[in-house]
């Protein structure tokens, strides 16, 4: 297992786009929105753990009053792979949008 995690200033609205993974968005008085990234395998070597953990990118930025966070997943088969984002945002928000992204199949 391996964690990413951040802050963003405040923002109105909140966009996050993934490859995969379970996405919690919940409200708390705070001043800025916090993410947390659990990225979890299921192998058994720590070789092949470190490749598949290194294979999903997360990034996050801010462009005026839209927040983003991103996880881009490079690796090929992500059956023994699975990300969970847990997102904290003030009350402040106004919307928060979800994108999945779905790989064509050949």
């Amino acid at each position: 297992m391996a964690e990413t995690t951040g802050s963003l200033p405040k923002s109105r609205v909140l966009r996050v786009v993934t490859d995969m993974g379970a996405v919690r968005v919940q409200g708390r008085e705070q001043p800025a929105i916090t993410y947390t990234i659990r990225k979890l395998v299921h192998v058994s070597s720590e070789q092949s753990a470190r490749r598949l953990l290194e294979a999903f990118h997360v990034s996050a930025s801010q462009h005026g009053d839209q927040a983003t966070i991103e996880g881009s997943w490079e690796g090929g088969n992500t059956r023994k792979f699975s990300a969970e984002f847990s997102i904290v945002v003030p009350p402040q928000l106004d919307s928060a949008k979800l994108k999945l992204r779905v790989a064509s199949s050949p």
